[in-house]
């Protein structure tokens, strides 16, 4: 009887820390969630900035790049299965997650997309295969176009930096000088949560709560961020650096993403050089977070296509802790 209500007690201890101490068990969650997917959380300085990023597995590198107000965990999910056949680097952007920023810096698509490339140098990568979704599909377009010599492929979920023919809400308020994606209270974060998927896939409510915190908590820097990404001197950016796109291209987007309008995949169509493009149903703006398996197959599909094609050899690189 004894042993039963210690038991009894222990457990009543844990699902009570559960709520009393979100942040701890976000914490904890995260760590589970990236060492079970094959990743660990390492840190680089390159030119006086201390980049994050999540990294694992061995072989090809494949590069993934988040999206506005996201970071680098939202590709863990796909990791698991990526680690068993190439080197995964997950990176936090500058201005997000455990990457330094400041609010008196600048992040233009260019400046954040040199920041990237400098970081895989230092890390030695001189081949690699790009994936970005949302914010970092321009930037990995921009890489693309800059550095066409070193990238196998390129992936785009759901890119920003085209302009569609039919306006999304989203696009509207943009044009009004808004920054719709950049919360100042739980309800707009909520509101935001809500308007990313169709259906939310589960997300620990410590580790929810914990983003939410980091939103507001950056909102300065996040509105800085947002500034410089819709410029009005090159606010569709990728749409420009599409004919210098020679990498073969996989284009993935959701038909009920709620932030950019799919007419914009006919100027990905019409760009391109060499591209396929995978429209997925009742999917929404993040289909890596929405269905990581579904993006997976097509992603390993594409590139079972690509590989052939890649003559030369892949670096090795050095392990950085």
């Amino acid at each position: 009887m004894t042993g039963l209500l210690v038991f009894v007690g222990m457990l009543l201890l844990l699902v009570g820390s559960y709520y009393l101490f979100p942040l701890q068990w976000a914490s904890l969650l995260v760590f589970l969630e990236r060492t079970r997917s094959g990743l660990k959380a390492k840190r680089l300085t390159v030119d006086g900035r201390t980049f994050s990023y999540l990294e694992g597995g061995q072989g090809v590198p494949v590069v993934m790049v988040h999206g506005f107000g996201a970071n680098s965990d939202h590709w863990v999910r796909m990791a698991s299965s990526l680690v068993k056949h190439f080197r995964v680097l997950a990176p936090d952007v500058p201005g997000f997650g455990g990457t330094e920023a400041s609010t008196s810096e600048r992040f233009l698509i260019p400046l954040q997309a040199e920041r990237l490339h400098a970081l895989l140098q230092a890390l030695g990568l001189r081949r690699y295969h790009l994936v970005g979704n949302s914010m970092g599909g321009n930037i990995v377009g921009m890489l693309a176009h800059t550095y066409p010599d070193e990238v196998e492929s390129l992936t785009l979920l759901e890119p920003q930096g085209i302009e569609s023919r039919i306006p999304t809400a989203l696009d509207l308020k943009i044009r009004q000088g808004l920054a719709p994606l950049v919360p100042g209270n739980t309800k707009e974060f909520d509101h935001v949560a809500e308007l990313l998927f169709v259906k939310r896939p589960f997300i620990p409510r410590p580790v929810y709560l914990h983003l939410r915190q980091q939103a507001l908590a950056s909102e300065a820097l996040h509105r800085a961020v947002w500034k410089d990404l819709w410029n009005n001197e090159q606010p569709y950016l990728l749409e420009k650096n599409l004919p210098g796109i020679r990498a073969p291209t996989l284009v993935i987007w959701g038909d009920a993403n709620r932030f950019l309008h799919e007419t914009a995949i006919e100027k990905l169509e019409q760009g391109l050089r060499d591209v396929r493009v995978v429209r997925m149903k009742a999917c929404g703006h993040a289909p890596m977070l929405e269905r990581p398996a579904e993006v997976l197959k097509h992603f390993e599909e594409f590139i079972a296509h690509v590989e052939p094609r890649v003559p030369g050899p892949i670096v090795s690189t050095p392990s950085v802790t």
